[in-house]
């Protein structure tokens, strides 16, 4: 499978208006409440303070703290390029760069889609990446960055980031809006937990059509004021339930999870969208996946 592949299929079957599936809402199967405050997500180990003329001692990388030291993946974007330790990264129309972040200092991912051209045609045998409309001619943005992650026996996973969301499309042209922002996936494109919007309104989707009912499609509130906010996604592997939490409190469940026992694990980070104006400008932090 090329580069892209993947999360295309994905983000194209995630658009709410495909999912034709009735929203419901119930508590998570097995899960614990969770232990992360809005305060304590994604922070720091503590710096004291230096008298005058002393080097500040070192601040501790995030991914070398805690639980996140022992974590299946984790990313926190401050060392060397924002890339480092993906796979796939994948662009269309879009950028990565990084921007300051007070929630694992010094840097966080800003991952911007500023146009929205068609998609390329990667089923059609050519890896030259020119646009070549994709089998529906849609325009999309994309900055995804894509991970393949291993797994050994676990009961679920657990994907963690903060974020911070700085400019979403507007489609004031009249089209339709929609797109994802992370997806926790099997190697089936179909399975999968992400956190999505469509016409101005954010979806916990959790997606598996070997499972009765195929899918639940969640509206959830997320936080409207500028600056961070701490998402938890979780799912059981045996089909049994999945939920979103934000700044550690519990916002969306269903019993409908992801069912598999044994194929590895696909991360999916950054904004893909489709519109014709306005401007995807998201910040990702201290990226992580737990199994469960």
């Amino acid at each position: 499978m090329r580069p892209g592949t993947s999360w295309r299929l994905f983000v194209l079957l995630a658009a709410p208006a495909a999912w034709g599936v009735a929203v419901g809402c119930s508590s998570f199967s097995g899960e614990a409440s969770p232990v992360a405050t809005p305060d304590e997500a994604g922070t720091e180990t503590s710096v004291l303070p230096v008298e005058a003329g002393e080097a500040s001692p070192p601040v501790a990388r995030f991914c070398k703290t805690g639980d996140a030291s022992t974590a299946l993946f984790c990313a926190d974007f401050d060392d060397g390029p924002v890339t480092t330790g993906w796979q796939n990264p994948f662009m269309n129309g879009g950028t990565f760069g990084t921007t300051p972040s007070d929630r694992s200092p010094p840097n966080a991912l800003l991952a911007t889609v500023d146009t929205f051209p068609l998609l390329p045609d990667l089923d059609a045998g050519s890896d030259s990446g020119d646009a070549g409309g994709g089998s529906d001619n849609t325009p999309y943005g994309v900055a995804i960055l894509s991970t393949s992650l291993g797994r050994g026996v676990a009961n679920g996973a657990s994907l963690e980031f903060d974020i911070r969301l700085d400019e979403l499309p507007t489609g004031d042209d009249g089209g339709v809006v929609g797109g994802q922002l992370a997806a926790l996936r099997l190697d089936s494109d179909a399975r999968a937990v992400s956190l999505s919007f469509f016409q101005g309104v954010f979806f916990f989707v959790v997606r598996d059509p070997s499972l009765t009912g195929g899918a639940s499609s969640i509206p959830v509130g997320v936080p409207t004021t500028p600056g961070w906010f701490h998402v938890r996604m979780v799912t059981a592997f045996d089909g049994s339930g999945a939920g979103l939490y934000l700044n550690g409190i519990p916002v969306a469940g269903t019993d409908k999870g992801i069912h598999s026992p044994s194929v590895g694990l696909l991360l999916d980070i950054g904004p893909s969208a489709t519109a014709t104006h306005g401007k995807a400008r998201i910040a990702y932090d201290n990226v992580t996946v737990t199994l469960l």
